[in-house]
């Protein structure tokens, strides 16, 4: 995510979560900036900053649910726990989720008149160390089996697409650390912003 008008200008890409509950109509709020996320480990922050200029970062991130309906974050291949979203947070997810959005996002406030880049605001390319990717992209169902998003009908679109574009990725080969894989269910994303109302068209 970059969010200029969350952190006084600062224009940096960052990893990020964000909740809401009660129907998404009343509450919630980014990461830890209201009560809600319980820490339970403070070695990973919400919001680092990714950094977009030197190699790339990669991080491998999971959410899912407990027996008890709390929903946990964690990271890397073993599912390090993060902490977790309550189940009293929410009115329905305790129950499952059926929706899944996974992606990036920028924002700006009223004063901002530029909106800012997304990911590295570098062309499409293979190579996942010049411009922002999500690969190897799946879920587990209700019967515990992995379902990959691709074969199950999923919808890859960009808002804004003056100032910012998505490209379906999935299934080819790649490269990280010097290491061959498949990405997957996977996509790429970018942008060089610009003045709102360019964007808007």
């Amino acid at each position: 995510m970059v969010n200029p008008s969350l952190y006084g200008g600062d224009e940096s890409a960052r990893a990020f979560t964000m909740w809401l509950g009660k129907g998404g109509k009343t509450i919630g709020c980014y990461n830890t900036n209201c009560p809600g996320f319980v820490y339970t480990q403070n070695s990973i922050v919400l919001d680092q900053v990714f950094d977009t200029k030197h190699g790339h970062t990669y991080k491998g991130f999971s959410v899912k649910q407990d027996e008890q309906g709390n929903w946990w974050l964690g990271v890397g291949d073993a599912f390090d726990p993060v902490g977790y979203w309550p189940k009293e947070l929410f009115s329905d997810l305790w129950k499952g989720a059926d929706y899944i959005e996974i992606g990036g996002q920028v924002y700006t406030g009223e004063n901002y008149r530029k909106w800012p880049q997304m990911g590295t605001g570098g062309e499409f390319n293979p190579n996942e160390k010049t411009i922002a990717s999500i690969f190897q992209i799946l879920f587990i169902n209700h019967r515990y089996l992995p379902i990959i998003p691709g074969e199950d009908g999923a919808l890859v679109e960009a808002h804004q697409e003056l100032c910012y574009l998505m490209k379906d990725n999935s299934f080819k080969a790649g490269t990280l650390y010097s290491f061959q894989y498949n990405k997957g269910y996977s996509f790429q994303y970018t942008g060089s912003g610009g003045k709102s109302n360019q964007c808007r068209g």
